[in-house]
């Protein structure tokens, strides 16, 4: 694995594809950007490729100088989009990366000869008729990329050795790579009590404090499953929630 990626030229473009992007809060999306950033920073030619949920159009534009492109979807729900576009804007980059999972995307590149990185984020979830997708798309696609791809990238090889791929990493465990995401120290660094500890009362408490998505895309975060084992602690304990979505009022 090292030896290919010593091969890659700082010449080369390279395309990042995710489902969601800055702006749009979400761990996926700002892992996408920050490995841009890097990437130029090392010399790479960038460009993220991304859909375009709201405009409905194909949009480009240069977010925090990352080149991003807006695919619009030809059908999308929650953060899936079928972007059969794709395949005509890969001809002049020499790399792909994808941000798995990304339903929509993995069928538009599945049949594309190019070398492709995999940063795979998680496993998906689904209850009902979303379950039975997933569980088809395990079956028929996943394996096809996890095969072709160069390279399995992972925040840890223990998730991986617990996932849905673990049976690929076992069979080839060279091709699977782990880099834990980053904390930049200058945003994240402890504090003394803030106005928001004073404003909610905080000082002194026990907290337990939750930080995500609110919005329906996020389902999968569970937070009914943390209020449930909340109410059944014997601990005086004040809960904080920090997100927002269309689920916020459910909290």
């Amino acid at each position: 694995m090292k030896m290919w990626i010593n091969q890659l030229s700082h010449s080369m473009k390279i395309a990042i594809i995710t489902p969601v992007f800055p702006p749009y809060a979400g761990g996926m999306g700002n892992v996408a950007f920050h490995h841009a950033r890097l990437l130029q920073s090392r010399g790479y030619f960038v460009t993220v490729f991304t859909p375009s949920y709201k405009e409905k159009k194909d949009i480009e534009t240069v977010f925090q100088g990352v080149e991003v492109a807006y695919i619009r979807p030809m059908v999308s729900y929650g953060n899936a989009a079928y972007l059969p576009k794709l395949k005509k804007k890969f001809e002049d980059f020499d790399v792909i990366c994808l941000h798995y999972p990304f339903f929509g995307s993995v069928e538009a590149i599945s049949s594309i000869i190019k070398p492709l990185i995999i940063f795979y984020h998680m496993d998906v979830v689904g209850k009902g008729m979303l379950q039975l997708v997933f569980s088809m798309h395990k079956k028929i696609f996943l394996p096809k990329i996890i095969s072709t791809a160069k390279i399995i990238m992972a925040s840890s090889f223990d998730y991986i050795k617990n996932s849905d791929i673990k049976e690929y990493y076992k069979a080839e465990p060279d091709k699977f790579s782990e880099i834990p995401n980053g904390v930049d120290t200058k945003i994240f660094y402890p504090k003394q009590e803030s106005e928001i500890t004073e404003k909610l009362h905080l000082s002194g408490s026990k907290v337990i404090l939750f930080v995500g998505g609110l919005d329906r895309a996020h389902y999968f975060k569970g937070v009914e499953y943390l209020l449930q084992a909340c109410a059944q602690l014997k601990i005086n304990y004040k809960l904080m929630v920090v997100g927002k979505g269309d689920l916020a009022d459910d909290c």
